[in-house]
């Protein structure tokens, strides 16, 4: 018995599958990574900014996927569906910051832990994953946890690439340890209590294994860096450094 040949695919075909490719990436991070942070502070300039993220990867999954019009079978045309948006998304991943990019000095790891340094990540970070530190009493660095400000334009940005990228550049954070577990920052916390210093933890997130312990967040830079040289004076870690989200 002849085998049934399959039929070809239509334009329509290829477009809808290349298109499905497109934006299939994007909603698996969504649903893996991204979408409880973004869920958690959501506005309608960072929805606003997620559809255009959607419609354009789509669009080009589609586009991809309608050149291809030699290829007749679904699930190829799915692959390069999903292939040149990929592309595209890891370019938008990639330039996450606007300003003056940090120096290796300001970038490095501290080496104040209980093991062997590794870099964590805190990315769309929310104080859902933050321990509020007790501000109450004379602390030096009192006035140095500030929520973001964020505009409309910062939403949309962040709606569209999934990071917030600060105009102001008031998103420097200044971390002073980072430890395995929540009970080794906890100890750090006390350490530097004692050095009229409070602390909060930043608790690991996406690909992170650590704990940050830091004493000032959503700064700018001249203010994170007074306070890091403020903080080395007063007996915290030397290699005390900046981060930027």
């Amino acid at each position: 018995m002849a085998t049934k040949k399959p039929k070809p695919l239509t334009d329509k075909s290829r477009i809808i599958i290349g298109g499905i490719g497109g934006i299939a990436p994007l909603i698996i991070s969504l649903l893996v990574v991204d979408l409880t942070s973004l869920l958690h502070d959501l506005a309608l300039m960072d929805a606003i900014g997620l559809t255009v993220r959607c419609l354009v990867l789509t669009f080009v999954g589609a586009m991809v996927g309608y050149l291809h019009n030699t290829e007749q079978e679904p699930f190829k045309v799915f692959q390069l569906g999903i292939a040149a948006p990929a592309l595209l998304a890891t370019a938008i991943n990639g330039y996450s910051v606007i300003g003056p990019p940090a120096s290796l000095e300001e970038m490095k790891t501290a080496s104040y832990q209980s093991e062997p340094t590794k870099q964590f990540t805190l990315s769309l970070i929310t104080t859902a994953h933050a321990e509020e530190p007790q501000l109450r009493g004379k602390y030096i660095n009192k006035k140095a946890f500030k929520e973001p400000k964020i505009t409309n334009v910062e939403r949309f940005m962040r709606g569209l690439i999934g990071k917030r990228i600060s105009a102001k550049g008031d998103d420097w954070f200044v971390i002073t340890g980072s430890h395995r577990n929540h009970q080794q920052a906890k100890e750090q916390i006390l350490q530097i209590k004692s050095k009229r210093y409070a602390g909060k933890i930043y608790q690991p997130t996406n690909d992170s294994n650590y704990y940050a312990v830091a004493i000032g967040a959503n700064l700018t830079l001249d203010e994170a860096k007074e306070l890091r040289n403020h903080a080395i004076l007063k007996g915290l870690p030397k290699d005390t450094y900046l981060w930027r989200k």
